[in-house]
């Protein structure tokens, strides 16, 4: 699937020029012309005011006395408010980080953006750091060039949570409305360890980034609002799935692919429902349009306490005929086989829906073989239980309608158990499937007997 790539545009910060890049409250980019003719900040002058150490009590920057320069790591301690005001303008020292375990408000106005950015734009700053018991407001800020931290992953802003990526309870500990983040050594932003963005932010601009617009780990992808994430060095939102996820996540339609796996590899095998018996069940939800890339050799588990047992993962993907949710191959040049595919291995739930999806390049290797009957025939057993779609315990209905499968390096679907073949075909499309479009599964007893059909 080709993507259109929006024209990039560099910030500089309104508080030092008359005319600025910004978004309006729609979300969509504005012309610097345009935005200068609304702009009532005025540029500082003077050498403005050095910060240094923590801050442990309430402070309030005024943009009169801009611009305001962090020197050292600063970080805002629990229980103090840093508040800064409109037009005002914060720079920050090469390497140097500002991290809030307490509260940073950072509450501009259209015509009047707070500016955070390097004191010298070719050295970036480290990072803008919301930590688990913080919270940071943000609205109408332009963000630019940081993540020169020399740690890998790293955002310009950073959200950090509790714990774990799997199984700390979520911390939407940043809001954030109308920012734009650009110029990032990386990402522009991070979300890490069950910290996420609270429900109401919205209209967030991400450009310029080298790595990628956003890192996310799964269950925090769901918390990413509505903007723009184009005009990177990869437009992706990236899901770093090295966790099983537990808990229940939408995934929204955000303009950009989301990238399961690393190109280094890691992250790329993304596992849904945990694996102890009777755990209970995660559901994952697709929104219609979503497009979904997964890394080499990468898959998606929707996993069960063991082949004959309910899953414990969920999906729900319900695409329309004019915006079908995508899976495909994260490569540049993709190739049948790409990737594993998507695996059930249990008895899916009564929930599980794929209508109007898309699955292309997958069928990878699996590792698996004898749970369908080989076409050959003679009663013979599967030689591998390579597919697009893999479902290794009878479903409880046929549950995949009107989707469209391609390029797989294997079979379609594959129905990799013992018990009675449900019709997937009739509604379904198949195209250059190396196997069968969909394969014969043994017979209750576990023998294969007569004719196979394939495809």
């Amino acid at each position: 699937m080709r993507y259109v790539r929006f024209l990039r545009y560099f910030f500089i910060p309104c508080v030092a020029l008359a005319a600025c890049t910004a978004t309006n409250g729609a979300g969509t980019s504005t012309t610097a012309d345009a935005v200068a003719a609304g702009n009532s900040c005025v540029a500082p002058t003077g050498v403005g005011t050095a910060h240094s150490g923590d801050i442990t009590q309430d402070a309030v920057w005024r943009a009169a006395d801009g611009p305001h320069t962090i020197t050292s790591n600063m970080t805002i301690k629990h229980g103090a408010t840093l508040t800064l005001e409109p037009c005002a303008a914060v720079r920050i020292r090469p390497g140097v980080s500002l991290s809030a375990e307490g509260t940073l408000i950072a509450i501009g106005e259209e015509a009047r953006p707070i500016a955070i950015t390097a004191d010298d734009p070719a050295q970036p700053f480290a990072f803008l750091t919301i930590l688990s018991g913080g919270f940071g407001d943000l609205a109408w800020v332009n963000v630019s060039h940081g993540a020169g931290e020399t740690i890998g992953g790293s955002g310009v802003i950073d959200v950090w949570g509790p714990g774990s990526n799997t199984s700390a309870p979520l911390e939407l500990n940043a809001r954030l409305r109308h920012v734009h983040i650009d110029g990032s050594e990386q990402y522009g932003l991070t979300l890490e360890r069950g910290g996420g963005l609270t429900a109401d932010s919205d209209d967030l601009t991400i450009s310029g980034a080298k790595l990628g617009a956003i890192s996310t780990r799964p269950r925090l992808a769901g918390t990413i609002p509505a903007g723009q994430y184009t005009g990177n060095t990869l437009d992706v939102i990236q899901v770093i799935a090295d966790e099983v996820m537990t808990t229940d996540t939408t995934w929204h339609d955000r303009g950009v692919p989301y990238r399961v796996g690393q190109p280094n590899g890691n992250g790329h095998d993304f596992r849904i429902g945990d694996t102890a018996k009777n755990a209970p069940r995660t559901v994952w939800t697709l929104d219609p349009g979503v497009v979904i890339s997964v890394a080499a050799a990468g898959g998606v588990t929707l996993q069960s306490s063991g082949f004959g047992q309910p899953n414990a993962g969920v999906l729900i993907a319900n695409g329309t005929a004019a915006k079908p949710i995508v899976f495909s191959s994260a490569a540049a040049t993709p190739a049948a086989g790409d990737w594993r595919g998507l695996v059930w291995t249990g008895v899916s739930d009564p929930a599980d829906r794929l209508e109007y999806v898309h699955v292309a390049y997958a069928g990878g290797a699996s590792g698996a073989n004898s749970f369908h009957c080989s076409p050959k025939g003679g009663g013979a057993y599967s030689a591998n239980e390579d597919a697009a779609i893999a479902l290794f315990a009878q479903p409880a209905n046929a549950f995949i309608q009107n989707c469209t499968f391609e390029n797989s390096g294997g079979d379609g679907i594959d129905l990799a158990y013992s018990g009675s073949a449900l019709d997937f075909r009739t509604s379904n499309t198949f195209t250059q499937i190396v196997g069968c479009n969909v394969t014969t599964p043994r017979a209750a007893d576990g023998a294969c007997a007569g004719a196979i059909v394939c495809p």
